[in-house]
């Protein structure tokens, strides 16, 4: 399993220097026929900002069609010139970047990987090219970029840059991978981009108005990619800069979220995707730390107002719409959202998939599991990404509407749905369904934790429900613990610990949820998990989750020092399913306590 592998081993030293070799002679193997490179080179205009911004016309309309759900259409423009045009080729790789990423099928991945790849090798000809032949000074002076403090014309930084964006999509794909093969892979690609990226940024800090200076796609593609690598590279755990080699390197998240705002005003070609990630990381990164939630809240409204205003219909800006209401707790808006993202797509399914899973995760929070489990069935008959998940979630659904043996036939068939992938590992989640059900055999299936709220609390669910909702989980838990759970120990029943501890930390955090007046009573229900910690011994995640909660539950209180100790605390765990996720989760917590601490100090 990849949590049992410590970042700083021999072992990943070993793998991180074969994996890079590897990645060095791979890209040595995309090389481009000697008469075909020859036919290129001859191609290649070097031109004046605007000429440029003349000549990608065509390209541009095929992002705005991508955005317009144009889908086919996009990519059949994309295609007319991606083998002989750098920034068609960068538009066919965020294409299937975008596919790839929403079914982690390989076949997805490693195309993506291959034409983002195969454009990084043609820039590096027209950047060859760029280098040595400069705009004449007649066209320099004619786009106003002539200056004795730009030391590069339009062409070298338009190339530079785009070589950037393909390191650093492919990057993105190997870090979501979440296996030590795709972090160290990551890392090789981060460090080349990061490093090419920091010189394009200087460049356009060097002029007075890079817009004058470089096309306006160049500028918005800085300011987008230096951007994206910002805030990736500011929210990575400790545990997985050590996996990607990446100390030592500065990023700052402000920087990072000031420069992506910048690309979405440009208005230029990058501009789409600017507003995609940067209401990505609003959207989602309070999900993982919901207690900072009213940190992100009104940018993330205001980014989904603004984005949807310039690209209404966008199936991928609908769809991040339904996470911002999901934030605010209205699940009932941010379902209706879901759907219209599914019917506004029309070439993309991987929005509908998308969309079914957070459909079901919507109709699971409220407890309405048959709706639930119709949207992970759809999912098993038809998406790639984890069909052991979506069995395992739907045979929950089943287990908690109450037929335990309809429920019990399909959990026993998770095992045969697992896929091993990325070196022969498996996925996170994977790994934490197939041990459940391991769990669950040992328990005849009688599973008095409540799996179905277990999913929940995993997922983050708590955070998004209102009181009604969160009124009924606690009544569930109540039952459960006032039953065959109401004694300190029994050892008649198998994990009793483990199973007493979760239904704690699932009522603990139900209630820190519920407001104010409950937080003496969450932290009272928290305690059994910490008391009883040793002897926790199936379900290995819950003392560092509890910890994690604890944290939380002290930042809300105002006790920022006892918050960052439960933080700290938590981080000493190793070796426990979704260690990764937490890590992540842990270092977005620390990382806002820091920033608060800088705020007051100032």
């Amino acid at each position: 399993m990849m949590e049992e592998t410590p970042p700083d081993s021999p072992e990943i030293e070993r793998l991180r220097r074969d994996l890079e070799k590897n990645q060095d002679e791979e890209e040595e193997k995309i090389t481009f026929k000697k008469e075909d490179k020859k036919k290129i080179e001859e191609s290649i205009v070097v031109m004046s900002a605007r000429e440029q911004e003349i000549a990608d016309e065509e390209t541009y309309q095929g992002i705005l069609a991508f955005f317009q759900n144009r889908i086919l259409e996009a990519e059949a423009t994309f295609k007319k010139k991606s083998d002989v045009e750098p920034l068609s080729g960068l538009g066919l790789g965020a294409v299937v970047f975008l596919k790839a990423l929403m079914t982690f099928n390989e076949t997805d991945i490693q195309n993506a990987t291959q034409i983002l790849s195969t454009t990084r090798a043609l820039t590096g000809i027209y950047s060859n090219v760029y280098k040595t032949k400069p705009p004449s000074l007649a066209k320099r002076l004619l786009s106003l970029s002539f200056s004795s403090s730009d030391p590069v014309n339009n062409g070298e930084l338009r190339a530079t840059i785009i070589q950037a964006e393909c390191c650093t999509l492919i990057s993105i794909m190997q870090l979501l991978q979440e296996t030590i093969v795709g972090y160290v892979k990551a890392g090789w690609n981060l460090r080349r981009g990061y490093k090419e990226m920091s010189w394009a940024y200087q460049q356009i800090q060097k002029v007075e108005d890079p817009y004058q200076s470089y096309d306006v796609h160049t500028v918005t593609g800085v300011q987008f990619a230096f951007g994206v690598i910002n805030v990736l590279l500011a929210s990575l755990p400790p545990k997985i800069m050590k996996l990607v080699s990446f100390f030592g390197f500065s990023c700052d998240k402000e920087l990072g979220y000031d420069l992506l705002h910048k690309s979405f005003e440009g208005n230029g070609g990058r501009s789409p995707l600017a507003s995609l990630f940067l209401l990505a990381f609003y959207a989602l990164i309070p999900s993982f730390v919901p207690v900072f939630t009213h940190k992100y809240i009104e940018k993330a409204k205001d980014t989904s107002f603004q984005s949807l205003q310039r690209y209404p219909g966008s199936a991928l800006h609908v769809w991040l719409a339904g996470r911002v209401h999901r934030l605010t707790r209205d699940l009932d808006k941010s379902t209706d959202s879901f759907l219209r993202a599914v019917e506004a797509q029309i070439d993309f399914v991987q929005v509908k998939h998308l969309c079914f899973y957070d459909l079901g995760l919507n109709h699971m929070w409220k407890l309405e599991w048959n709706e639930a489990k119709s949207y992970f069935d759809k999912l098993i008959a038809e998406n790639y990404w984890s069909k052991a998940f979506y069995v395992y979630a739907s045979s929950v659904c089943i287990y908690m509407m109450g037929d335990k043996e309809k429920a019990v036939t399909q959990f026993r068939t998770v095992a045969s749905y697992v896929v091993r992938k990325y070196g022969g590992r498996t996925i996170s989640v994977e790994q934490f369904v197939v041990r459940k059900v391991k769990m669950m055999e040992d328990l005849s299936y009688d599973m008095g934790y409540l799996p179905g709220l277990e999913l929940i609390y995993l997922w983050n669910g708590y955070s998004c429900l209102q009181t009604p909702t969160l009124q009924q989980c606690l009544s569930l838990v109540n039952e459960s613990l006032s039953g065959k759970f109401s004694s300190p120990t029994n050892t008649e029943i198998p994990f009793y610990v483990d199973q007493k501890a979760m239904l704690h930390l699932i009522k603990s955090t139900i209630l820190a949820n519920m407001g104010e007046d409950k937080f003496d009573e969450a932290f009272d229900e928290i305690q059994f998990v910490f008391e009883n910690e040793e002897n926790i011994k199936g379900d290995t995640f819950i003392p560092p989750f509890a910890y994690y909660e604890l944290g939380s539950l002290y930042y809300t209180d105002g006790s920022i020092k006892e918050s960052r100790d439960a933080f700290n605390k938590s981080k000493e765990f190793s070796k426990f399913n979704f260690e990764f996720r937490l890590a992540l989760r842990l270092q977005l917590a620390i990382m806002e306590l820091n920033r608060e601490g800088t705020a007051k100090s100032k």
